[in-house]
């Protein structure tokens, strides 16, 4: 019995991912749309969404830094460069 329920439970949480992956993917096909048109409180969420660990400006270097993107996120670039060949 107890492997019917792990079976089920195993499945239950393989489309839960795949929901929130797919969430993930809408969000992100929209988030230029959701940044610009979001207030301040909306556009910090997405941030920490993107970059978890927060962001960085090196003032002498004159760029944007972060140690970690979202892995949601980073693999974008990676399957469009795909997607386009």
């Amino acid at each position: 019995m107890s492997l019917k329920i792990d079976s089920l439970n195993n499945v239950l949480n393989a489309e839960r991912d795949l929901k929130a992956i797919d969430k993930a993917l809408m969000m992100s096909s929209k988030l230029l749309e959701i940044w610009a048109s979001g207030d301040l409180p909306q556009k910090n969420k997405i941030q920490s969404l993107v970059f978890p660990s927060g962001i960085g400006y090196d003032k002498l270097k004159g760029k944007v830094q972060t140690k970690r993107v979202n892995s949601i996120f980073s693999a974008i670039p990676l399957l469009s460069k795909d997607l386009a060949k």
